[in-house]
């Protein structure tokens, strides 16, 4: 349904939470996505607001200086970096299984919104760069798996290019750290 709707807005004119937020306010979606009842909607914003300098943030930082930057350049990623990177990466995931995930399937409702598909993309990205989160974190392990049962094939074909990087980050053998 978004990726329809998506190849017919200017996305030029867009970041991902606007284009989402336009699609669920312009076209005809399931109510679930983004409801029009003021008070769901605050709770999808308030996850929103807190993703870009959290989730986004702290995942993709881990990804890009232990996996994907070693993978560019061929050098591999500093130790101090990674550690404080994952440090970060792990508060977010702590707060995203004990507080966003605590009672309810998806981050801030029983059915899934379009919090759920902004934050499953940054946490994905982790495990396809080899860091496997699901023993530490297993509400965000059946979120996951939810979320993918729910949707594949879309699930895995939005997830081709993060897939391939993944398999050429398993393939090198410099994704070792310097000290």
């Amino acid at each position: 349904m978004f990726k329809q709707c998506v190849q017919t807005v200017i996305i030029k004119e867009f970041h991902s939470v606007a284009i989402l937020r336009y699609l669920c306010r312009e076209r005809d979606v399931p109510a679930h996505w983004y409801p029009k009842d003021s008070k769901q909607q605050a709770k999808i914003d308030e996850y929103l607001e807190w993703h870009h300098l959290n989730t986004r943030l702290n995942c993709f930082s881990f990804f890009q200086i232990k996996y994907l930057a070693p993978l560019i350049t061929g050098n591999p990623a500093d130790a101090s970096k990674v550690k404080e990177c994952e440090e970060k990466m792990k508060t977010t995931l702590s707060l995203i299984e004990n507080v966003w995930l605590r009672d309810k399937p998806y981050l801030v409702a029983n059915t899934i919104t379009i919090a759920d598909l902004l934050g499953v993309c940054e946490v994905e990205q982790l495990g396809m760069g080899g860091y496997d989160d699901r023993p530490e974190y297993p509400k965000i392990s059946a979120w996951l798996d939810r979320i993918r049962q729910e949707f594949n094939p879309h699930y895995d074909e939005a997830h081709k290019l993060l897939n391939r990087i993944a398999a050429r980050v398993k393939s090198l053998k410099h994704r070792t750290v310097k000290p």
